[in-house]
């Protein structure tokens, strides 16, 4: 009977450990897919813009929990004609811009059911840095439907005030022109430098960040052990 309840305890020991290794593994596989699809949908769009101040607009997110700006927003006006995907140009060989489309990161409204619990807001550098619940949100704007690329006046023109459309999302309300491209992100910051966009974007081991004392309120924003990072450069053309 000794043996069998060292034997048990040894064998309990070991399937707790396996558990929290697969526990940590999970959370930042989750973390890393977010991150990627983030990624690859802003650079699919991104390698499209002209980086001129006519085409392309760059501003923070007001903040939703008191803190800093929830993260950056970016819009641009896109070629693209959305149902066939294929880009516009004028008779001059240039770009006939079909919508502008925006990307920003923000706080949903029901981001406390990612984590189990609210939270207090922070501030680093002027940007919340304590939720990892964020959605980066793609919408796309169309001024003028049924817009010809052969009639210049049917051409979309840059939002300027692009604030009135940084609604926040909550589950299940993707639309067929305002989606969800990735969820549980920290942050996304969108930098200019003349035709380079510098992107960085960053998530969090979840599972891992609530064993910080600290969590619900700490700076999550360079914690090496659980917070994961994806920075990469798009230049526009002038």
């Amino acid at each position: 009977m000794g043996l069998f309840a060292v034997l048990s305890f040894l064998t309990f020991l070991i399937f707790r450990h396996s558990s929290k290794i697969f526990a940590t593994t999970s959370g930042r596989d989750r973390a890393t897919a977010q991150l990627l699809k983030a990624g690859q949908a802003l650079r699919r769009d991104l390698e499209m813009i002209r980086s001129n101040s006519s085409s392309l607009r760059i501003g923070p997110v007001p903040a939703s929990l008191g803190g800093g700006a929830d993260s950056d927003a970016v819009i641009f006006l896109s070629a693209v004609d959305p149902t066939t995907q294929q880009a516009q140009t004028r008779l001059d060989g240039s770009p006939f811009w079909m919508r502008n489309v925006l990307y920003y990161g923000i706080i949903p409204l029901d981001y406390s059911q990612g984590i189990g619990q609210t939270m207090t807001g922070s501030n680093l550098g002027g940007y919340e840095m304590s939720c990892p619940t964020k959605q980066l949100v793609r919408l796309e704007v169309d001024q003028n439907p049924g817009n010809n690329p052969s009639d210049a006046s049917s051409e979309d023109s840059l939002i300027s005030n692009f604030l009135p459309l940084l609604t926040r999302p909550s589950a299940g309300t993707n639309s067929a022109t305002r989606k969800t491209v990735a969820s549980n992100l920290l942050s996304f910051r969108c930098q200019q430098f003349g035709p380079e966009l510098r992107i960085d974007l960053r998530a969090v081991s979840i599972e891992e960040a609530r064993k910080d004392k600290g969590f619900g309120s700490g700076i999550l924003y360079d914690q090496g052990r659980y917070t994961l990072q994806h920075t990469f450069s798009v230049f526009g053309r002038n």
